[in-house]
């Protein structure tokens, strides 16, 4: 089994809204798991809008 911690902060300009983040958002960990079978999870800067971490 192999372990990794990983921390991204994005800043997202173009978002306009919070559906926008959203989207972005969803798109990096459903892709990463659905290719490496791998978990993650939304951590922080949740209530900043262009902000993701």
């Amino acid at each position: 089994m192999f372990v990794l911690a990983l921390q991204m902060d994005l800043h997202i300009g173009d978002a306009h809204s919070l559906n926008d983040e959203r989207g972005v958002l969803r798109s990096i960990p459903d892709g990463a798991r659905h290719r490496f079978q791998v978990a993650a999870a939304e951590v922080g800067h949740q209530e900043e809008r262009t902000w993701l971490s």
